[in-house]
This record gives structure tokens, sequence and C-alpha cells, in this order.
């Protein structure tokens, strides 16, 4: 994508994933995207449990209550999807360090010289 503003290139990826260029290979992984992996993992756990639980409260009063389990589901759908759209949106603005930031090594001088 060339010569592109800023907003269409933030939200490009919404629109136009495939066209977007791709993250480099062998990036590192950092805090944002382990808050994004927490989360989800966070999210499906304890709605799985908050499933689990409502069916078998639905199966021993043989009445399905109401989808109570959302209240955690729904939230931690969004935080998740938000922290998804951070990391696209500096992925897409470059604003991420680039994937090696080990500096630049050279010999000291030689006071003889």
């Amino acid at each position: 994508m060339n010569d592109i503003n800023p907003l269409t290139k933030a939200l490009g990826h919404l629109f136009w994933p495939n066209q977007m260029t791709p993250r480099p290979a062998g990036a590192p992984t950092d805090w944002l995207r382990f808050a994004r992996w927490a989360a989800a993992a966070f999210t499906a756990l304890t709605t799985g449990i908050q499933l689990i639980v409502w069916a078998m409260i639905g199966v021993v009063t043989q009445s399905i209550d109401s989808p109570w389990w959302l209240w955690s589901a729904v939230p931690g759908f969004l935080v998740t999807a938000f922290l998804t759209w951070m990391i696209n949106t500096r992925d897409q603005l470059g604003i991420e360090p680039p994937a090696t930031t080990a500096p630049e090594r050279r010999p000291a001088a030689s006071p003889l010289a």
C-alpha cells in the first residue's frame, strides 16, 4: 500500500485484511501480545466453566435460565478484540520496535593507532 493517510492505514486491516502488509517474520513477541493471549485464554476458560454450570443447572431444574454466562463472555471478548485492534493498528503504523534491537558493537579504537 503506497501513500495512504494514517486513518486508512490504521483501520485498513478491518476492511481490507488481505491487502495489508504482514508482520515481519521473526518479529519478537511483546507484552501486548501476551495480554491479548491471556485475556482470550481467561475468557475461554471462564466461559467454558460457566457454560457447563449453566447446562447442569438446566438439566437439574429442567428449565433453561437466562444466559447469565454472557456477563463475563462479552466483556472478555471485547477486551480481546480491543487488544487485537491495538496490535494490528500498531503494526500497520510501524510503531512497533524492529525485530532486531541489539546494539551494534564495534571494537574500541586502539590508543596506539
